[in-house]
């Protein structure tokens, strides 16, 4: 099993989530490895809350 924050490390070029609630859509990203940020564990524990919820990490292959 592989998590997010473990396939961060091989794809270090930032993170993003986005989760859809009754209010309707948010969207966080950051231009940094999910494993080095500082935010990432606190929105996803006490934020990060939806009926669809989908995240992702970035390897870049153009630009940053």
């Amino acid at each position: 099993r592989k998590s997010l924050e473990g396939l961060s490390k091989g794809n270090p070029s930032g993170w993003g989530v986005a989760w859809l609630d009754n209010e309707g859509w948010h969207i966080y990203k950051e231009p940094i490895a999910l494993c080095k940020s500082h935010k990432a564990e606190k929105l996803i524990r006490n934020v990060v809350r939806g009926k669809i919820i989908i995240s992702h990490v970035r390897l870049a292959s153009v630009g940053e």
